[in-house]
């Protein structure tokens, strides 16, 4: 490996560490051999002309690409939060404690929990009301002191992590609730945007705890949305194989959200100079990242 700068080298050494920046000059490694199902496997040495900068490069990129991610994620789960507490809070201010607002049989359900046996809903509620005591939110302490109440649902969503808010969305919601909210973010099934909080809270989490994302397969997919439902979203089923499973799609998704809450035009502009400005490397593509060559015909980046 060529390192142009090794002060610079050694301090990447020492703020990033060899094994996270060992992830980035990985895919610079000379190609040992492609098993059957088409696995390339590398072999340990470097193509002829690496340099310790080229790694860098996509290290830094791969940092944009988080932040940028984590900006569009914070709005989104916000939003989510708001149209959650709004859609049931109009049935009752506390139908996130009664099962009897939700889907009953899914919040009846029992499971076996470390305290034993006991319905989802109690589950969810119990873990609720542990982030309840022990939150120390100045504005909740006030509401609490004044009225003695248990919090509203929309006070409640406040002190949800975004993995209680995408399980309570997910398993007890009903059909009619769920769709009701994803009208809201542009699409007119419930099913779709439950995909779409799974997905994006994996890839938050990725991102919470500065995951390789650049180049790494997201675990969950994205459902598969019918050509003609939303003609912004048409270009994801394009995506085929590898880069259905790769950030570009999330990316993609995330513009989308976005622009069905009146929120896209900076960050779109943002996240599309991003994509283009992938490091001009020997070997890494755009194509890593689930990019097709034709991306910037797509249309959410012309909104």
């Amino acid at each position: 490996m060529i390192i142009p700068s090794h002060e610079h080298g050694l301090r990447d050494l020492r703020n990033v560490g060899y094994y996270r920046l060992a992830a980035y000059w990985y895919p610079f490694r000379e190609i040992d051999h492609v098993d059957a199902d088409g696995t390339v496997v590398r072999s340990d040495l470097l193509q002829a002309g690496t340099t310790f900068d080229d790694a860098h490069a996509l290290w830094t990129f791969d940092q944009r690409l988080r932040l940028i991610l984590l900006e569009a994620l914070e709005q989104i789960e916000v939003a989510l939060r708001v149209r959650t507490a709004h859609c049931i809070g109009a049935q009752d201010p506390f139908a996130h404690l009664n099962a009897f607002h939700l889907d009953t049989a899914r919040c009846l359900a029992i499971v076996h929990t470390p305290q034993g046996s006991m319905t989802a809903h109690q589950w969810w509620v119990a873990r609720y009301e542990e982030k309840l005591a022990s939150t120390h939110d100045d504005i909740l302490r006030l509401y609490r002191s004044r009225w003695e109440l248990k919090p509203p649902v929309w006070v409640a969503v406040e002190l949800l992590d975004f993995g209680m808010l995408s399980t309570f969305f997910r398993q007890f919601l009903t059909k009619a609730q769920q769709s009701e909210i994803s009208r809201t973010f542009g699409i007119s099934q419930g099913s779709f945007l439950v995909n779409w909080i799974k997905v994006l809270n994996h890839v938050r989490n990725m991102c919470a705890h500065h995951a390789r994302v650049w180049n790494q397969p997201v675990t969950f997919r994205l459902q598969r949305i019918p050509t003609g439902i939303s003609p912004l979203l048409d270009p994801l089923n394009t995506l085929t194989g590898t880069p259905k499973t790769r950030i570009y799609s999330v990316l993609y998704l995330c513009a989308f959200l976005l622009d069905s809450l009146g929120e896209n035009s900076d960050w779109t502009n943002k996240a599309q100079a991003l994509v283009a400005s992938f490091p001009s490397v020997p070997g890494p593509t755009l194509n890593d990242i689930g990019a097709p060559e034709n991306w910037q015909t797509h249309a959410i980046w012309a909104t």
